[in-house]
């Protein structure tokens, strides 16, 4: 049965408080209750709509078809968020909370369970997932907010170029990754530049680590060997 809910003015402040606000924003979704995994995914909220948008084939994708809670992790880690997109991060890097702490689970679920968080994430916010749209290869899922936290009294707001370009560059890379269209390539080599420019080390750092992942998949495609002489 389809669930309609309207994002308020009021929640909207609050999403804002922990990170989240109008357009895309960019986090780290940790989920699956056996196995916790953790992905880059833009939480839109557009027209109080609020939703994501995943494609098959992700980890993601095949634990949110089952289940129906997930964190949103707020962080400035920049190697964090690339790591994340292309090889499994570390059980250490997990937390998690009980779903007996959080009072709408608790008044649906009779049986408890933990929802895996970024253990150093400046922020999250723990969703439930009300109606699940497909289309070709995406599922599109509209998501209510239920559960709001701020680790350490974090400073949310933040802004710096070289960190903006890695999360730019790793979407390039993702994209890249599966049709190896070598306009990508383009992009991600504008956005090196200002990484280096403006980057702080830490973003530096996820740089070297990106280069060497579009090395492993520009080995997969033999036209992108003049680009990659270049990049």
């Amino acid at each position: 049965m389809k669930e309609n809910f309207k994002i308020s003015d009021d929640l909207k402040q609050k999403l804002k408080s922990h990170g989240i606000l109008e357009g895309i924003s960019e986090t780290i979704v940790t989920s699956g209750r056996k196995i916790p995994n953790a992905a880059p995914i833009g939480i839109i909220l557009k027209y109080d709509r609020l939703f994501i948008r995943l494609f098959s084939g992700s980890k993601t994708y095949e634990n949110l078809s089952k289940e129906d809670y997930f964190a949103a992790n707020i962080t400035n880690d920049a190697l964090l968020f690339v790591k994340s997109a292309f090889s499994d991060i570390a059980d250490s890097e997990f937390d998690y909370v009980s779903s007996k702490n959080i009072t709408e689970i608790k008044t649906e679920c009779e049986d408890y369970f933990q929802i895996p968080v970024i253990s150093k994430s400046d922020s999250f916010v723990i969703f439930k997932c009300m109606n699940r749209t497909y289309s070709s290869n995406l599922m599109f899922i509209d998501i209510k907010p239920i559960y709001f936290k701020i680790n350490n009294n974090a400073q949310i707001n933040f802004v710096n170029r070289g960190f903006n370009s890695v999360i730019d560059a790793t979407v390039h890379l993702t994209r890249y990754k599966i049709t190896h269209d070598l306009k990508y390539i383009d992009l991600i080599r504008y956005h090196q530049g200002i990484i280096q420019r403006c980057g702080r080390p830490e973003d530096k750092e996820a740089l070297l680590f990106l280069k060497k992942k579009k090395v492993e998949f520009s080995l997969e495609n033999s036209n992108a060997a003049e680009l990659l002489k270049k990049s």
